[in-house]
């Protein structure tokens, strides 16, 4: 995998200044603008792998959010088993705070350490296998295949090191969407769309390597 091209290639398209603000300025919509963006990202991945000549994809609102809305229920269902956990260490947390117990103290601070130790665990697993249902889901374009568990085991357990690699760079690009939140406004227009361009490159260049970007039959 190419990871400085990943970084570079934004600046070698056509338009890329103008299509990173309009994609900005369209995250910017609450929930509809994430579902967008999220799209955004999984075409430009398609394009990648693909070998096409514009990667960066200009405006297509129904095919986006719809794309975005599937991922967006991938991560939610792969990524439930943590929220119950935070929720019952919330709740935990509540209990601690309204007793007068030491006893209750003690049990709901422990319940409540144990959820976040295990939470934070099951989430790191979790978040890879997510990349992995996501590789289905861009083989087949079927949301169903994303939640058939053993083939995405299979899938995971087959390229974890190319898995692993594509989350840390999840991780990395993450921060350098935050780092826009220093510059207000101006910064998060280029910032979230670049961040999501470079992992969606970077995500297709690891459809291409483990040998599925051919079969991928996502419409632009």
């Amino acid at each position: 995998m190419n990871y400085s091209l990943a970084f570079s290639f934004v600046k070698e398209e056509k338009d890329w200044i103008l299509k990173l603000l309009v994609s900005g300025l369209i995250s910017l919509i609450p929930v509809i603008g994430q579902l967008y963006l999220i799209g955004w990202l999984f075409e430009i991945a398609r394009r990648t792998a693909s070998h096409e000549s514009m990667i960066l994809p200009d405006v297509n609102f129904s095919a986006f959010i719809k794309s975005g809305f599937k991922l967006t229920v991938i991560a939610f269902v792969y990524m439930l088993p943590c929220t119950i956990l935070s929720i019952i260490s919330s709740i935990s947390g509540n209990i601690i705070a309204e007793s007068k117990s030491g006893l209750v103290r003690a049990f709901g601070t422990a319940i409540s350490c144990s959820a976040g130790l295990v939470g934070a665990i099951i989430g790191i697993a979790l978040s890879l296998l997510l990349i992995a249902a996501y590789a289905r889901f861009f083989e087949t374009n079927k949301i169903s295949d994303a939640f058939n568990v053993f083939a995405v085991w299979n899938s995971f357990r087959k390229h974890a090191q190319d898995y692993l690699i594509l989350w840390i760079f999840d991780i990395l690009v993450s921060l350098i969407a935050l780092f826009g939140f220093l510059f207000c406004l101006i910064g998060i227009l280029f910032t979230f769309p670049y961040s999501y361009a470079v992992w969606g490159h970077l995500f297709g260049q690891m459809m291409q390597k483990i040998g599925i970007a051919d079969q991928s039959t996502i419409n632009p």
